[in-house]
């Protein structure tokens, strides 16, 4: 058990740092280099990509889910995995994920970003 849990921790520790290093070396790609970011913020940034992504698929699912019932169909009819890969495929067509994100990207930000109280 404690080897598993060291395996873990390390495997963890590489792909911080692998995620780290390309985000924080984006910078150098750019032609503006831009100061490096704080562990905090680097952090967030990471965090906000996550839930965004899981926000727009979300609403993408919710679309779906009303596609299906304007066609007069029932939801329970269809699998959770079938419902998601319609809403990929609806994520795929033009301008529908930047739609969706710019819809969500607001909330998402505010959630991310919120000051914590004391």
């Amino acid at each position: 058990m404690i080897g598993n849990t060291q395996e873990f921790n390390a495997t963890k520790g590489r792909m911080d740092m692998v995620v780290t290093a390309n985000l924080t070396t984006n910078s150098q790609v750019n032609e503006i280099v831009q100061p490096a970011m704080t562990a905090k913020e680097l952090r967030q940034q990471i965090q906000f990509r996550a839930c965004l992504a899981t926000a727009v698929l979300h609403k993408a699912r919710g679309r779906i889910k009303e596609e299906i019932r304007a066609e007069g169909k029932k939801v329970s009819w269809f699998s959770a995995c079938e419902i998601s890969v319609m809403a990929e495929e609806l994520l795929k067509k033009p301008g529908e994920r930047e739609r969706m994100i710019a819809d969500c990207e607001g909330w998402v930000r505010e959630l991310v970003f919120k000051a914590k109280r004391r």
